[in-house]
C-alpha cells in the first residue's frame, strides 16, 4: 500500500529525523514536509541514526495547496487530540474499521497527517482531509510528541491491515468501482457552496467554525463521488438563482445574520 506520512509546519529537525526513523521500523518509505519550519540539518541526521531512507528520499512543498496540486488523489486523514477542531474526532481504528480496504487494490495513496509541536493541526489544515482521528493513549498525559505519534499511527495501521488480510473476503467488482469512485472526490464547489452560504445570510467570517466548514467536512467525510457532488453542485446553483429571483418574495429574510451559536445545536 502507498502509505505516505505528512508533516506540516515542522519546527524541529530532530523531529523530522526521529519521524524518519519511526517510519524505517513501520517499513515506510515516503516522508512529505508541507512549509517546514526548520532545516534538514545535522539535529535530522541524528535523530534518524539508522532509518534515514525516509529521510533520503524526503519531499518538500511550500504549502498544502501545491501539495494538493502535485500529489492528486487519496485518502487524507489528520491527527489531532484538540476537539475544537471537529464536532467528533474518530478513533483511528474505528475508522479504518469504517472504510473498506478496497482501495489497497486500487492502488490509492494514504496521507497522515500530522500538525506541527506547538499547536498541532489548524483548522484551515484540516480543511481538505477525509477524516480527523485521534490516536490510543491510555494514561492521563495524553500529549504525544511527534515521533511518538508517527509510530503510533503507523503501528495501528499495520496491525489492522494485518488483521484484515487474514480475514479477508473477495469483493464484487462492482461494489468495488464505487468505492474508488466515492474515494476520488476531486471536484467539489467550494465557491459555489460559499455563495449560498453568503446569500442565506451566514457569516462565514468566523475561523474556528463556521457554516462552509461545518458542511465541507460533513460531505468530504462521507466520500462523495464527482457525480455526486456535481449534482450538489446544481442544486446550490439553482437555490442560489432562485433567491436571486425572490426579492418580491411575500417572505421576508430575516434581520441579521446568523453567527456561530447557531450553528451548535446544543445551543
Amino acid at each position: 500500500m502507498d502509505l505516505n506520512v505528512v508533516l506540516v509546519r515542522t519546527k524541529y529537525s530532530g523531529n523530522v529525523g526521529r519521524t524518519s526513523r519511526a517510519m524505517s521500523n513501520m517499513g515506510v518509505k515516503r516522508l512529505i514536509l508541507v512549509e517546514p519550519q526548520c532545516m534538514i540539518d545535522g539535529e535530522a541526521r541524528k535523530g534518524a541514526a539508522g532509518g534515514v531512507e525516509p529521510l533520503e528520499g524526503l519531499i518538500t512543498y511550500p504549502t498544502l495547496r501545491e501539495f494538493y496540486e502535485r500529489e492528486g488523489e487519496g485518502v487524507r486523514i489528520g491527527f489531532s487530540a484538540r476537539s475544537r477542531l471537529v464536532e467528533k474526532n474518530f478513533e483511528f481504528e474505528r475508522y479504518l474499521e469504517s472504510v473498506p480496504q478496497i482501495f489497497e487494490e486500487h492502488s490509492l495513496p494514504m496521507y497522515l497527517f500530522f500538525g506541527p509541536e506547538d499547536h498541532g493541526l489548524s483548522a484551515n489544515d484540516v480543511e481538505d482531509l477525509h477524516a480527523l482521528c485521534e490516536l490510543p493513549v491510555y494514561g492521563e498525559f495524553r500529549s504525544l510528541s511527534l515521533p511518538q505519534a508517527v509510530l503510533l499511527s503507523l503501528f495501528v495501521f499495520k496491525n489492522f491491515s494485518i488483521r484484515t488480510n487474514k480475514s479477508k473476503k473477495e469483493v464484487e467488482k462492482a461494489s468495488s468501482v464505487d468505492l474508488v469512485k466515492r474515494l476520488r472526490p476531486k471536484y467539489f464547489p467550494d465557491e459555489s457552496l460559499r455563495q449560498w452560504l453568503d446569500a442565506l445570510g451566514f457569516d462565514l467570517s468566523a475561523r474556528r467554525m463556521n457554516a462552509f466548514k461545518v458542511l465541507k467536512r460533513l460531505l468530504l467525510g462521507n466520500h462523495p463521488s464527482v457525480k455526486e457532488l456535481r449534482i450538489f453542485h446544481v442544486v446550490v446553483r439553482q437555490t442560489i438563482r432562485k433567491l436571486n429571483y425572490s426579492t418580491g418574495s411575500k417572505v421576508k429574510a430575516p434581520s441579521g445574520r446568523p453567527s456561530e451559536k447557531d450553528l451548535d445545536p446544543g445551543v
